[in-house]
């Protein structure tokens, strides 16, 4: 029997949030690879996964703000989605100062780097699903329904050695 009402919203939106970051590190190593003339389009399309980031980030917020029980801390909550679209708008701004100083030829460690940032936004979008298993493992077994520590701890680091940010997340 539950007593605490399971609110979901949280995971869906940081599930969208983390697959747009993925979907934006696609396209940054698309851009990347891609002779320059193809790159207006590409970084194009990196400012509209920025804005849906944004959007994303600005619907958590306002769940956030509007929610009386959250599924674990609230400070967490802000400071996952604050990371997930700061992880976005700096891939866009990569995007866009390839295209604005018009690089040729990229060396080979941006292209290890982006290599390493599609790697870290698979795991982060891979170890989303997580919380909602541990939050749903939490409230039907026995016991407590509510950890000390919270459920964003368990995320898995990545195998390489990832981006910072993958590395947050998993701390």
């Amino acid at each position: 029997m539950r007593l605490t009402p399971r609110n979901t919203q949280f995971y869906d939106m940081f599930t969208v949030a983390a697959s747009n970051t993925l979907d934006a590190a696609l396209v940054l190593k698309e851009l990347m690879n891609a002779p320059p003339y193809r790159r207006p389009t590409l970084a194009r399309q990196l400012r509209d996964l920025e804005h849906v980031g944004d959007q994303v980030t600005h619907d958590i917020m306002r769940a956030l703000n509007t929610s009386f029980i959250t599924p674990f801390d609230r400070e967490d909550i802000a400071v996952l989605a604050a990371g997930l679209d700061d992880v976005v708008d700096e891939i866009e701004a990569a995007g866009d100062l390839t295209v604005l100083y018009k690089i040729g030829a990229l060396p080979q460690a941006v292209h290890e780097q982006a290599e390493l940032l599609e790697e870290a936004a698979r795991v982060t979008t891979e170890g989303m699903a997580r919380p909602r298993r541990l939050q749903n493992s939490r409230t039907t077994g026995s016991g407590s329904t509510r950890s000390k520590t919270s459920p964003m701890r368990s995320i898995v680091p990545c195998s390489r050695k990832c981006s910072t940010a993958a590395q947050t997340l998993s701390r």
